[in-house]
């Protein structure tokens, strides 16, 4: 029997009272941007803490009960998002990203990586991202041949939205022809 294989990363999910502010703001920026930008439906906001790519059920359980370990000895993360910028960088802008502060980034990158060793150690195949992690929200998309010469400058908004982060969550990616569609695998609390 073959095993079936999900495409899944750990992230962490945003309270309803946070996207409600987040769709306010989105709703502003829709009057100034171009039609052919897609932004991201609300429920499928979060911020990806670690993106594993396909795996097998085998290395599903074994994500599983790492991470939830790793999470427990973490307290809740007070996290702060911070500004609504073009992403990756305005050289190549491909979306548009609500970024979390310094130290939001800080402290998941520590769990990222502690939760990324610890999946190596037990040879679980993993691309890695070589350069800083930024936290962000991804709020919308846009095709490469649309420079960010076409938006409006004015985009970076200040937005200092605070909220607890309660638990690190294991998630599927179901790839759709009209986008990506998610589910919740895994909730691993903040406990220490």
């Amino acid at each position: 029997m073959t095993s079936a294989i999900k495409r899944v990363f750990l992230a962490v999910n945003l309270p309803l009272s946070v996207k409600k502010v987040i769709e306010d703001e989105v709703e502003k920026i829709k009057e100034k941007i171009p039609e052919s930008v897609r932004f991201i439906p609300s429920e499928n906001w979060h911020i990806t803490v670690s993106f594993l790519g396909n795996q097998s059920d085998e290395n599903i359980a074994k994500i599983s009960d790492i991470a939830e370990k790793i999470a427990a000895n973490f307290a809740p993360i007070e996290a702060r998002l911070e500004k609504i910028v073009y992403g990756p960088s305005n050289a190549n802008a491909k979306m548009i990203w609500l970024t979390t502060d310094y130290e939001t980034s800080s402290r998941l990158e520590i769990i990222k990586q502690m939760i990324e060793n610890r999946l190596i150690e037990e040879g679980i195949n993993l691309r890695l991202e070589h350069r800083k992690f930024n936290g962000h929200i991804t709020l919308a998309r846009f095709d490469k041949n649309l420079g960010v010469s076409e938006l409006p400058l004015n985009l970076e908004d200040e937005l200092e939205l605070d909220f607890l982060a309660r638990s690190l969550d294991f998630m599927e990616s179901d790839m759709r022809p009209n986008g990506a569609e998610y589910s919740t695998l895994g909730k691993f609390e903040f406990f220490y």
